[in-house]
């Protein structure tokens, strides 16, 4: 599988994907600090590039497209690149919140036969039917972190004060590869 886009969303989808049973997940991102962060998050494959010019490169490290591409990223310009990259009957995954949805393209969903799914269901409280809801993923997450089946220390990559914090959102809002994860020291 691929996952495009290695900030913290792309960071924890790639140790899910190798917590269920992925044998081969490729992290795409332009910034190799995060790449890298990538590689220690469990990532088996790295490529420092912009998701288009990627697609030639996985075939190269796979063999084949993947079956599954993760975008992970946000940006409404990638479902379409996401799609391309997937092999035919494969699947595409939105974990990156877009802000601005109407702006997406599919891309060769139908001539390729994709599943896409988007991970953003908004529904009221925990109802117990339903696997992926917000009490039982912060137990489940909670339980995989003390577990030490997910990691999370190497993705906090700068600490600030508090009185730091209004220039630390004025820059993570201007330069999102400016940081992956933000602790802010109270003691």
């Amino acid at each position: 599988m691929a996952v495009i886009g290695a900030g913290p969303v792309g960071q924890m989808t790639v140790q899910y994907a190798k917590l269920c049973g992925a044998v081969r997940v490729v992290s795409i991102d332009r910034v190799q600090k995060r790449v890298l962060c990538a590689l220690e998050s469990g990532a088996t494959d790295g490529l420092v590039m912009d998701a288009k010019d990627a697609i030639p490169e996985i075939e190269k490290l796979l063999g084949a497209k993947p079956e599954v591409v993760f975008d992970a990223t946000g940006n409404y310009e990638v479902l379409p690149i996401a799609c391309n990259m997937a092999q035919f009957y494969g699947r595409v995954i939105l974990n990156g919140d877009c802000p601005e949805p109407s702006r997406q393209c599919l891309g060769p969903v139908v001539s390729k036969s994709l599943e896409i799914h988007g991970t953003h269901g908004n529904k009221p409280g925990d109802i117990v039917s339903l696997p992926w809801v917000a009490k039982r993923n912060t137990q489940m997450n909670f339980d995989l972190m003390k577990q030490k089946r997910i990691k999370v220390k190497h993705l906090n990559t700068n600490r600030f004060k508090p009185e730091e914090a209004p220039d630390v959102y004025r820059r993570m809002f201007e330069d999102r590869y400016f940081t992956i994860g933000v602790l802010f020291d109270w003691q």
